[in-house]
């Protein structure tokens, strides 16, 4: 990577949150930064104009802004589809987006990252194909359906979330399990969700 590159990486290391204070909100799930890539993007562009950077290297580091939360939605899975589209829309930049993206991920806490498990209790005879879906009480939507009972989440703000997973059995029977999860800085977690399917 040249010397333009590591600059255009480093420009949007530093610019990657600046759109944080703009899109906070409060809510019961905690602090959430909805679309502060989108919104970061902007003020990116405004600012490097400021400060008379060129059209190119204004353009690299916002589109690299843009998209620096793209692979944060593969934690909880992917498809060869969704791998390709960020590819695609990376285009030139994506060695570049990849190492920002590296960069932004492990410099979270160790402890913000909670790792979930729900244990299905069933009495119905070979009950197979069991798929799950998880809110994680931060404002974030319900994931799509996996097979995996286990799944990680990272919290940007501790506090105490409620986590909700829906297990849908092989008949279509759902059933809903609940927890209350504190998030602290002091350790990490692993939590169990039980949750039970009724036969039909």
């Amino acid at each position: 990577m040249g010397t333009r590159s590591n600059r255009i990486v480093r420009l949007a290391a530093l610019f990657h949150d600046v759109g944080k204070p703009e899109t906070k909100a409060i809510d019961r799930g905690g602090v959430t930064f909805h679309h502060h890539e989108v919104v970061g993007a902007r003020l990116t562009r405004a600012r490097l104009r400021e400060l008379r950077y060129s059209k190119d290297e204004i353009d690299d580091v916002s589109d690299l802004v843009y998209l620096h939360m793209r692979p944060h939605t593969f934690k909880m899975g992917w498809t060869d589809r969704a791998v390709r589209r960020y590819v695609r829309d990376a285009g030139p930049l994506l060695d570049r987006l990849n190492v920002l993206v590296r960069c932004d991920v492990t410099t979270a806490n160790a402890s913000d990252l909670t790792m979930f498990e729900a244990t299905l209790d069933s009495n119905i005879a070979g009950t197979a194909g069991v798929s799950y879906r998880w809110d994680f009480g931060d404002g974030s939507a319900y994931t799509a359906a996996y097979e995996s009972n286990q799944v990680s989440h990272t919290y940007e703000v501790c506090g105490t979330y409620t986590v909700r997973v829906e297990a849908t059995d092989s008949w279509g029977n759902k059933t809903i399990g609940t927890l209350q999860v504190p998030v602290s800085q002091c350790e990490a977690h692993v939590r169990y969700l039980p949750v039970v399917a009724k036969s039909p």
